[in-house]
């Protein structure tokens, strides 16, 4: 078996996902130390350098190398935005309960109608497309007349942050297909035992975190590696 991959994915999007759940371990370092002493800070900076290695010495691939950061940024801001879009419609639906007309004509000036319920099955294209629609229909008038509801200014201000950190870290790139590159004995088995280790973190975190849907899912490595359709679904032009 050490000659062969006891993974089925590619070398590098296997790699990209575990340094996601690398990341994902970190901020949850807190409460999984506990159940798990030996995941400190010090272990989770080694993983990250192992992994590290990992792409840079053994696949050497610059788009993916841009790609891993793009999914790290993305991730990290994947979980805030939804929390805040999400809340800020429930504020505007229980706002404007009494003019439905105007309630629909907000939530599709800002794009919830169109994009809100595919973000979050976790599709990057529909979370970047909300946040584009959500800056493009905030007018002056749209602004005005939620912020007289009792909408936090501060709150929309960091909705229109969030678009605007993806735009200025360079979220647009598009990768394109990279074939796999043929890789040594020993890179192969340093990727199994890689994949295996943190294989192991997503059991005994996706067990933990079992009654936290969000968190449960950011341990899971197939929809981990689901949420690399970043690598397809980012294109250039986010205004």
């Amino acid at each position: 078996m050490q000659n062969q991959r006891v993974y089925h994915y590619p070398d590098v999007n296997m790699l990209l996902a575990c340094e996601t759940i690398c990341n994902t371990l970190q901020k949850n370092i807190g409460d999984l130390s506990v159940i798990q002493p030996q995941w400190s800070n010090e272990y989770v900076s080694n993983l990250h350098e192992r992994i590290d290695y990992c792409i840079d010495h053994y696949l050497d691939i610059d788009p993916e190398k841009k790609l891993r950061h793009a999914a790290a940024l993305f991730m990290s801001i994947q979980e805030r935005a939804l929390r805040d879009v999400y809340f800020l419609k429930k504020q505007l639906e229980t706002s404007f309960k009494e003019d439905k007309n105007l309630l629909k004509d907000i939530l599709m000036l800002l794009g919830y109608d169109a994009y809100l319920d595919e973000t979050f099955e976790k599709d990057p294209k529909a979370l970047i497309h909300l946040l584009a629609t959500f800056k493009s229909g905030l007018t002056d008038s749209i602004r005005k007349k939620i912020i007289a509801k009792g909408m936090s200014p501060l709150l929309i201000e960091r909705i229109l942050d969030f678009h605007e950190d993806l735009k200025l870290k360079d979220m647009s790139f598009d990768t394109g297909e990279t074939p796999e590159k043929e890789v040594s004995a020993e890179a192969l088995q340093v990727f199994n035992s890689i994949y295996r280790e943190v294989s192991d973190i997503c059991k005994l975190a996706s067990c933990y975190f079992h009654f936290d849907t969000l968190k449960k899912d950011q341990f899971s490595f197939n929809k981990v590696v689901g949420k690399q359709v970043i690598q397809k679904y980012f294109s250039p032009g986010i205004n």
